[in-house]
C-alpha cells in the first residue's frame, strides 16, 4: 500500500482508501457504508486518486492496487475485514 499511497500521510484519508478497497465497484452509497458519515467528504479526494477510475457513475481501483490492499487488511486481522464485507452486504 506504500507504493500507492507514498504522498498521503494523513492516517484519516489512508484508513479511508483501504477502507474502500474491498467492493469491486464504488459509488457514493457504498462508500458511506464502508467509512461512515464522518468522513463523507473524502469520497472526492478518493475518486481523485490516480488508481481509481470512472466507469459509468462507479469508481473501481485498480485491480493490482485492489488486491495489494485486500491482501493487506486480510493480514491485519481479519474480523474488521469481516465487517467490512456484512457492511456491504447490508448497503445492497
Amino acid at each position: 500500500m506504500e507504493q500507492f499511497l507514498k504522498e498521503e500521510s494523513d492516517p484519516a484519508r489512508r484508513a479511508v482508501a483501504l477502507a474502500c478497497a474491498l467492493p469491486q465497484e464504488l459509488n457514493e452509497d457504498v462508500y458511506r457504508a464502508a467509512v461512515g458519515q464522518e468522513v463523507a467528504e473524502l469520497f472526492a479526494w478518493l475518486r481523485a486518486l490516480p488508481f481509481v477510475t470512472d466507469h459509468g457513475g462507479h469508481c473501481r481501483y485498480h485491480e493490482v492496487v485492489r488486491t495489494a490492499m485486500l491482501r493487506l487488511q486480510y493480514r491485519q486481522c481479519v474480523s474488521p475485514f469481516r465487517q467490512l464485507e456484512n457492511a456491504f452486504a447490508a448497503a445492497a
